[in-house]
């Protein structure tokens, strides 16, 4: 039988010589937290806990009449408390460390990759429309751009698609402007010079908000495997965009684009993609579209998010979901139930 157990704070007391042990029972990380239980005879149990910042370790003893442990001199289980404890916050602090090596790396580039993705229309590195087009009505620059002769001059043309993005259309203009934007950047989707790069994604960007969600299937060719990173992501972005802005009235209404969305989360979703800047930002904005068009398959994907237990990956995944639901609430006129039900119980399953 076991007596009353006590209690005894071991982390404030003068490390003692270092042994290894062999005993760790169990161990549990988190981002920043974890805990360490350490069983030793006679039911003696260290259990530390980390959290940033701070390490506290506690010795809890007992007495156990079968076990000879229990005659062995309270300053001895102290020091074997003691030797473990400073073994652990030195693994910890190297942990906690290179965790955030990482994530200060990984923030830099996602800054970067951010700002190529999501204001390249402002950057326009190497290539800005002129003046002249600037100063096209909307009837003269979607002829211009409709017309035969547009690719030969490409340099002009680019002018001209960067000019689209900042220029207002009727609804006929963009039902034409939006398959020849997006069949632009399919065909030329693969070049590497930075002055093509500003039109395709300019014109990914314009084509898409252009589209109603009933033809935002139109988008599927841009999310072909085997092609620019940056092109489908831009593309997917622009797909929780369509949906945010305009929201489903019913779960599962775009099957052939949630599942197309769905492939590519379940291919990022594991611990090793998630390492790389781009691959990440991908995997948050396809978890996005899906839960923004209401996928039945919404919940599958944050589980597997949950799952992951990254919780800067899981923390950000959250955040963003929450910014979609605070625009569906200013919405004037309400979201239909079932989708927004959808989104707050993801909400619910990442916190």
């Amino acid at each position: 039988m076991t007596d009353k157990a006590a209690e005894h704070d071991v982390s404030q007391l003068q490390p003692m010589q270092q042994k290894t042990y062999s005993g760790l029972d169990k161990m549990e990380w988190g981002h920043g937290y974890g805990h360490y239980r350490y069983y030793i005879p006679a039911q003696d149990q260290i259990h530390i806990q980390f959290s940033w910042g701070h390490v506290s370790g506690t010795l809890t003893t007992g007495k156990d009449s079968q076990s000879d442990y229990t005659n062995a001199p309270l300053v001895q289980r102290y020091e074997e408390a003691k030797a473990l404890f400073v073994l652990a916050k030195q693994f910890f602090e190297e942990t906690i460390n290179r965790d955030l090596e990482f994530e200060e790396s990984f923030a830099d580039e996602e800054m970067t990759l951010s700002v190529a993705v999501e204001e390249q229309g402002d950057v326009q590195v190497m290539d800005t429309a002129t003046d002249d087009v600037l100063q096209w009505t909307s009837d003269q620059l979607a002829s211009a751009i409709l017309g035969a002769e547009a690719e030969a001059d490409m340099p002009r043309l680019r002018e001209m698609i960067l000019a689209v993005e900042n220029t207002g259309f009727t609804i006929a203009q963009s039902e034409k402007l939006s398959p020849w934007l997006l069949s632009f950047a399919t065909k030329y989707r693969d070049k590497n010079n930075p002055q093509d790069k500003a039109a395709i994604w300019s014109a990914i960007r314009t084509g898409a908000s252009m589209l109603t969600p009933s033809y935002a299937d139109r988008l599927l060719p841009l999310l072909e495997p085997g092609h620019s990173i940056e092109t489908s992501l831009v593309t997917v972005k622009m797909i929780g965009r369509i949906f945010e802005a305009q929201p489903p009235a019913e779960v599962d209404k775009y099957p052939v684009l949630a599942n197309e969305v769905l492939r590519i989360a379940e291919a990022l979703l594991n611990r090793y993609a998630i390492t790389v800047s781009q691959s990440a930002a991908m995997a948050q904005l396809v978890v996005y579209a899906l839960v923004a068009m209401a996928s039945s398959k919404t919940q599958q994907i944050v589980e597997s998010v949950r799952q992951l237990g990254v919780s800067w990956f899981i923390q950000q995944t959250q955040r963003e979901l929450r910014e979609l639901r605070d625009i569906w609430a200013s919405r004037p006129i309400p979201v239909a139930e079932r989708p927004l039900e959808l989104l707050d119980r993801a909400i619910e399953s990442l916190a």
